[in-house]
């Protein structure tokens, strides 16, 4: 298998299969802003990203999971479950009003995703479905909403009801979304997309160029990366020679970081430049050493953070 270029090397892909797709759609999302009536019991002061100010009535009873949607960002909404989020939380032992975590805040930032945090707090995967980012979402954690593991890492009993206050401070995007582009593609590959926006790459029986090629597919109306940029991207990649055998990807994982240094690297060439919203088409030279063939990329550009 083609070892990836230095740019991309750190992002951790697992091999799949190639599977059929068909032309994206957009996702659409319901969202349900007030479960329970926690948005009335705990007052939270302060604006959304910067560590909150709450009021919590104690011993609180919570017998099943509540929310409220106290603040509502007008950002990018949550539409998968392995969306790259940034988000500032809060929990609160309802029983004593004492904070028990307090993350992502004094300038800190770490990208996640509901996939992730629903490991250990299984209600996230209610609570944020279909949230925005910019919004402060307040939810009452009952029996189950949370690991026992958690609570008992911070010397908590199991069973104590618990206060969340998250922040959803930033969401990149689960795929391109930006508009189509018309490109010359005589003699190279074709990119079709499943719903979810995930890339099929389907090579032509051709010589593969002998340069790089690089095209624009979507191009998003996002800001520009530049060098010095660390870029959050999904990423697949088949060799031109055995495409089927081949196929490699991040649409199962959190999206991935990417730093942007001066360089001539073919990744690097290929996402230099690019706006955010946009997918990208490498398709790269073999290697120096003529140990690996030509490989065909496709670069969805979700965003930066901070």
């Amino acid at each position: 298998m083609r070892r990836l270029p230095a740019a991309a090397a750190s992002l951790g892909l697992v091999a799949l299969a190639l599977v059929g797709c068909s032309a994206a759609q957009t996702p659409t999302c319901d969202r349900t802003a007030s479960v329970g009536d926690i948005g009335d019991l705990v007052t939270v002061e302060g604006e959304p990203g910067q560590r909150p100010d709450a009021d919590v009535p104690s011993p609180l009873r919570i017998s099943s999971l509540q929310y409220q949607d106290v603040v509502t960002g007008d950002g990018t909404t949550i539409v998968s479950s392995n969306q790259g989020l940034d988000l500032g939380l809060t929990l609160i032992n309802g029983t004593t009003g004492e904070t028990i975590v307090d993350l992502g805040y004094d300038g800190q930032s770490a990208l996640s995703a509901i996939d992730a945090y629903a490991q250990t707090i299984p209600a996230f995967d209610e609570v944020l479905h279909c949230a925005t980012a910019g919004s402060r979402i307040v939810a009452g954690l009952a029996e189950g909403d949370i690991a026992p593991t958690v609570l008992e890492t911070f010397g908590v009993d199991e069973g104590t009801p618990v206060v969340a206050i998250i922040d959803v401070r930033d969401v990149l995007l689960s795929a391109a979304n930006g508009a189509e582009q018309f490109n010359e593609s005589h003699g190279l590959p074709t990119v079709v997309r499943a719903p979810d926006g995930r890339p099929g790459i389907i090579v032509p029986e051709a010589e593969a160029p002998d340069a790089a090629v690089i095209q624009t597919l979507k191009r998003g109306d996002g800001a520009t990366i530049e060098d010095g940029d660390t870029v959050y991207v999904h990423f697949s990649s088949v060799s031109w020679d055995d495409p089927a055998a081949t196929l490699q990807t991040s649409w199962d994982a959190a999206p991935q970081p990417v730093t942007l240094a001066p360089g001539d690297d073919p990744v690097l060439n290929a996402l230099r430049g690019a706006t955010i919203g946009s997918q990208i088409l490498l398709v790269a030279p073999p290697t120096a050493d003529a140990t690996d063939g030509p490989t065909v990329y496709v670069f969805d550009v979700l965003g930066t953070l901070g």
